[in-house]
């Protein structure tokens, strides 16, 4: 999530890739900041937990059968 979990940078835009790189070399507190928020995000979108979850809802629909 750019802003938040790390920067979304277009395509080809090597200036701006290189300004944010610099940013992140040179801002420890918001380095550590985002990766923390990624790896909350990560672990609550893909943890075992939730992947758990997951497949039992998929697996409870494949075992009603097609919509109809």
């Amino acid at each position: 999530i750019d802003g938040e979990t790390g920067s979304l940078i277009p395509v080809a835009d090597v200036e701006r890739l290189a300004a944010e790189m610099a940013r992140y070399a040179g801002d420890d507190a918001m380095r550590r900041a985002r990766a923390a928020a990624g790896r909350a995000r990560a672990v609550g979108e893909f943890g075992m937990d939730r992947m758990v979850e997951r497949y039992a809802a998929l697996y409870d629909e494949l075992l009603r059968g097609p919509r109809r």
